[in-house]
């Protein structure tokens, strides 16, 4: 069994809209079914309890809350600043991107363009 953690501070905030994670919730929910054995969560921080680590804690003391949205595979942060799509979900199964804390900060200035 795969997981996915969306770990969103407010909802997800996209250009014109704030998208609570109930909505988004709503989005994502048939996007694999119980045979592919995936499953993906979505935590407001402002709503619902959730455990920060040292990555995490790294890419808010860095780049603020334009670190949201987190995303954890298997427990294992693997994206920051990004919510993803399905083709990127599909792709981070087959082959899970490696996060570190250079990476945080080069998703950090790219945010500042």
């Amino acid at each position: 069994m795969n997981e996915f953690e969306i770990i969103l501070n407010g909802g997800y905030k996209g250009c014109c809209n704030i998208f609570p994670a109930s909505q988004l919730r709503m989005f994502l929910k048939d996007w694999y079914s119980p045979k592919d054995k995936v499953t993906i969560t979505i935590i407001d921080i402002e709503r619902d309890y959730w455990e920060s680590d040292e990555l995490a804690d790294y890419a808010f003391h860095k780049i603020g809350n334009e670190c949201f949205p987190l995303v954890y595979l298997n427990n294992s942060l693997i994206a920051v600043s990004q919510f993803p799509d399905k083709s990127d979900l599909d792709e981070w199964l087959i082959k899970s991107p490696v996060i570190n804390k250079e990476s945080i900060l080069l998703s950090g200035k790219n945010n500042e363009k």
